[in-house]
């Protein structure tokens, strides 16, 4: 579909929201749920009450509405940043997205938005703010541009690891203490499989025909979660399996479309790494380019690194 924003809307203005009961995949290999916080008795050793949604699902289902309405423009620089709150399987939640800001910029108009996932007790899931431009009619939206610097330190095995499944056998994971600042993974290749993908829109309740059939670029998109590389560049970096961490904050910004069954490149680098709380953080750039080396995504994520805590440590 195309665009449905236009360069009038008033601060103010309400996107149409969309609703989501959270559940998981239909399928999901058993090793994945060994200790995973994602499960009911995995997140109660840590004081949650049931299995956790994924960080990365709550917020490609708040990135929905905004593919919805600003269609092609999101993918030349919309950007999503929000702070990950824990939610609950079997919770059902709304998108709450509304336009804050107007500026105008050279043929063109930026949107400012408040942006949530709120859950229909009233508590919020996911807040933060969004921002899309829209060019005027005739004006051409130039496609965002993105090189971030491969430069960095180097402590661990020859990153190229190639497509495949890495198994619990394969996984050593460093603590906190093991993390080195400014150190750059990549590049890890990926491809999502179309079996993979079908998983994904089913358990984020997705229908939009861009990533089922066809898009303005071509075959089916990637949702913003397939797309996002964090998961693959740290597993498969040993860097610890995503089961034994806790996304606490995310930044995207979507550069250009990926689609199913293309090849990509996960990079990642760590910014920093801290005590909060008398708790371990880890903060991290990730970025996926395709096989022409065009950066199409982007992040930064905070991270609670479970694997550095006594076990079943209690965090609620």
């Amino acid at each position: 579909m195309a665009s449905i924003a236009s360069t009038r809307l008033p601060v103010g203005y309400l996107l149409p929201r969309t609703d989501w009961t959270i559940k998981f995949r239909k399928t999901w290999e058993p090793e994945r749920w060994v200790d995973n916080v994602h499960r009911a008795d995995g997140a109660q050793k840590h004081g949650y009450r049931g299995g956790l949604s994924e960080g990365s699902h709550m917020t490609s289902k708040l990135a929905e509405p905004l593919v919805n309405f600003f269609g092609e423009h999101w993918y030349k620089g919309g950007r999503l940043k929000v702070k990950v709150l824990p939610a609950y399987e079997g919770e059902s939640l709304f998108s709450s997205i509304q336009v804050t800001g107007r500026i105008e910029e050279e043929g063109r108009v930026r949107y400012d938005m408040s942006a949530s996932l709120v859950k229909t007790t009233g508590e919020v899931a996911l807040v933060g703010e969004a921002s899309c431009a829209v060019p005027y009619t005739g004006q051409p939206l130039p496609a965002a541009s993105l090189r971030p610097s491969k430069e960095g330190v180097r402590t661990r095995e020859q990153p190229l690891y190639g497509h495949g499944k890495l198994g619990p056998q394969h996984i050593v994971p460093h603590t906190w203490e093991g993390i080195v600042a400014n150190e750059v993974m990549g590049p890890v290749d990926f491809t999502v499989r179309p079996e993979s993908h079908v998983k994904s829109l089913d358990a984020l309740n997705i229908f939009h025909s861009w990533f089922w059939d066809a898009s303005p670029w071509g075959g089916p998109m990637l949702l913003p979660c397939e797309t996002w590389c964090m998961a693959r560049v740290l597993s498969r970096w040993k860097y610890g399996p995503m089961n034994r961490q806790l996304w606490t904050f995310t930044d995207w910004t979507f550069l250009g479309p990926t689609f199913v069954g293309e090849p990509l490149y996960g990079w990642l680098r760590v910014t920093d790494k801290y005590w909060k709380r008398e708790k371990p953080y880890v903060l991290v750039e990730a970025w996926v380019e395709n096989a022409r080396g065009e950066v199409v995504f982007r992040s930064f994520d905070e991270l609670l690194l479970l694997l550095s805590l006594p076990r079943d440590v209690k965090l609620r």
